[in-house]
């Protein structure tokens, strides 16, 4: 099954009930795989690190090489998107 989500590219397997159960279901169902591309566009990656918490834009402030930087932010700009999901609040409100 695939989603779209910010970036338009999350792809999920998940354990084929059809819909994808929200926590603490998940757990009681088995185990959930996503892969996703860290190359994103830059509408995406605006997105993303809008939701990041200060001590993760420092971190990713710190990368030398803006390639390295942009994949960090999609990286965890991607999480905090799958775990909103499961959570039901936005990727932002995550701590």
């Amino acid at each position: 099954m695939k989603e779209s989500g910010g970036a338009g590219n999350l792809v999920y397997s998940g354990n084929g009930a059809g819909n994808r159960p929200r926590c603490p279901a998940t757990l009681d169902r088995g185990v959930e795989v996503w892969t996703v591309s860290l190359d994103v566009d830059r509408s995406a990656l605006a997105e993303f690190a809008a939701s990041l918490a200060p001590e993760e834009r420092e971190r990713a402030r710190r990368f030398r090489f803006d390639r390295d930087r942009d994949r960090f932010m999609a990286g965890r700009g991607l999480l905090r998107a799958i775990l909103g999901r499961h959570l039901g609040v936005s990727p932002a409100e995550l701590t």
